[in-house]
């Protein structure tokens, strides 16, 4: 049965995922790209999802999985731009490398020509970052090109807003690494262990009742445990932290 205290929802709000709280890191081996992006200001991570087809040997047609989908394949990254505007000139590179120029073709016709694949792809990792700095987890997208460089808006009224950049990649699929969980002090599995405890035997009191006892002895010592182990979180938190 699932642990639907108070405190345990507390405690997991309180260590809830921030959604401003990444690093975002650009590869290209081959053209010699390697970027930490401090300047990427929002990031679309993909989902993926398994497609799937009816069939039926006879009667009700069930859901079969044919394949592994990951939305478009496609994922956007916005950038503030300095005045050297480095990230949108790597970019621009990047894309000019893919696009090599074009070729005279028949009837006075110009053919667009491409680079090989495997002189361009690249990888993007982002990792989400806990709010004491760690890394939660780390998605990584594989086989990495960029596709479009969005238009950007110049306006004379527009004083004091930092110019933004919007890149989208495509990719051919993703891998997501989930880094091990930080470990809870001594004293924190102490209250923890403390807590769960008292709400065990709370449903104890709970099924004495049901049956016609007495539960209220059993509860008054619950109060009593639970008003201690309160009063050391109460000293916990004006200690800091420190335990």
């Amino acid at each position: 049965m699932a642990d639907m205290s108070i405190d345990t929802i507390k405690s997991r709000l309180s260590n809830g995922a921030r959604p401003n709280r990444f690093a975002v890191y650009f590869f290209c081996p081959p053209l010699g790209i390697s970027i930490d992006s401090v300047l990427c200001k929002s990031a679309n991570l993909p989902g993926k999802q398994i497609e799937v087809t009816p069939w039926s040997a006879y009667g009700v047609a069930d859901s079969m999985p044919t394949n592994l989908g990951y939305d478009s394949q496609k994922s956007s990254f916005t950038f503030l731009c300095d005045q050297s505007f480095a990230e949108k000139q790597v970019f621009e590179s990047w894309l000019s490398f893919i696009h090599g120029g074009t070729v005279k073709g028949n009837e006075q016709s110009y053919k667009p020509l491409f680079s090989y694949m495997n002189e361009y792809l690249g990888e993007i990792h982002v990792n989400h970052l806990r709010t004491d700095g760690s890394i939660s987890h780390t998605v990584t997208l594989k086989d990495v090109f960029p596709v479009a460089l969005q238009p950007q808006q110049l306006d004379y009224t527009s004083e004091g807003v930092i110019l933004e950049v919007q890149v989208e990649f495509a990719f051919r699929y993703f891998t997501t690494e989930y880094k091990d969980l930080p470990q809870l002090s001594l004293f924190d599995r102490v209250l923890n262990t403390g807590r769960q405890i008292l709400d065990v035997a709370g449903d104890v009191a709970s099924v004495v009742d049901r049956f016609g006892g007495d539960g209220s002895g059993i509860r008054g010592g619950i109060q009593k445990v639970g008003g201690v182990i309160d009063s050391a979180n109460s000293t916990k938190r004006m200690l800091g932290g420190i335990i």
